[in-house]
């Protein structure tokens, strides 16, 4: 009877003290619910902690629900070991690590991004026809679901006799913010170094909107973008820069052919009353196994005005190797 009475009481005293953390908590997604609770009957806190931060990383509006959830089942099964005795079996209470803040690691760790490094060679036809050694690289990392950032970088060098043949660096870097779906906006930002161009820098920034016209499960996409922007060109041997203000147009489009083979089509125009230039990337990617892909790509840009001695198109094809990490 005292037994019974204890246990009554318990109940009681336990459901007073949560009626805050459940009337938030009722507000989470079922699916949210029992993985958290998959993740905590694992009795593993190092791995409760990851999927927790995972979880709130990908719905951060759920945050407190989250919180407020793990709580709740963390004191659900301190109280029932208390009032069954230590013959039950019910999991133990995991002592949940503290959140850590958003400093450089949250940042900056490798790990948290999705990251490509590329090898291989290319073929250049144009201003520069040689064969090339080719260098890649790719970040891409989403912070929860309102934003995403995009890195790239190619570098093909070549040498004839011991002397500089080609030396063409590209790099581009990419900000993604979603506050209503499907339409976004978008920051891009490009710097193309090319020793045998006639310039020798270009660096481009645009602003703009983008629309999200589907994105699939499967890997299925395409999106456009337009907004103005500003490009500054630098010309061999000259100390003085020309500034033009433009439009920017875009399109991303992906296709799975299969289940292990990937299409990539990339496509920008950059206008204005004076020039105009297009830029068309269009790439295969097969993969090998979890880590390893094989890689084809075939490179077009064009520019209505050019430097004088130099020629309006220069393609580049690149077969590599990918490592996937």
């Amino acid at each position: 009877m005292v037994n019974k009475f204890a246990r009554f009481f318990t109940a009681v005293v336990f459901a007073a003290s949560l009626s805050g953390n459940i009337a938030i908590a009722d507000d989470l997604d079922p699916a949210i619910k029992a993985l958290l609770t998959t993740a905590y009957e694992s009795n593993d806190a190092a791995k409760l902690a990851n999927i927790r931060d995972v979880a709130i990383a990908t719905w951060p509006k759920q945050e407190t629900a989250i919180t407020a959830f793990l709580a709740g089942l963390k004191m659900a099964v301190a109280e029932v070991n208390v009032s069954e005795g230590e013959d039950h079996l019910a999991p133990e209470v995991v002592n949940l690590p503290e959140k850590p803040s958003k400093g450089f690691n949250y940042w900056f760790n490798p790990k948290l991004w999705n990251g490509q490094v590329e090898l291989g060679g290319s073929i250049a036809s144009g201003n520069n026809r040689e064969q090339a050694l080719s260098i890649g690289i790719n970040f891409k990392r989403e912070f929860g679901k309102a934003w995403e950032h995009i890195y790239h970088f190619d570098y093909d060098y070549a040498e004839r006799r011991d002397v500089l043949s080609k030396s063409h660096l590209n790099f581009d870097y990419q900000i993604i913010w979603k506050p209503w779906t499907p339409v976004y906006v978008t920051s891009f930002t490009e710097f193309d170094k090319n020793r045998f161009s006639g310039y020798d820098y270009r660096l481009s920034q645009s602003f703009g909107v983008g629309y999200q016209a589907f994105k699939k499960e499967n890997g299925h996409a395409l999106r456009f973008e337009v907004g103005p922007g500003v490009r500054i060109s630098a010309l061999d041997n000259s100390t003085e820069t020309d500034t033009e203000f433009l439009g920017r147009i875009s399109t991303t489009y992906e296709l799975p052919i299969s289940k292990n083979i990937m299409l990539k089509e990339y496509a920008s125009y950059l206008f204005n009353k004076a020039t105009n230039s297009i830029i068309n990337k269009t790439e295969i990617t097969a993969k090998i196994n979890s880590h390893l892909a094989a890689r084809l790509s075939f490179d077009i840009h064009y520019n209505s005005v050019v430097p004088a001695g130099t020629l309006n198109t220069n393609t580049t094809t690149r077969a590599s190797l990918v490592y996937d990490f």
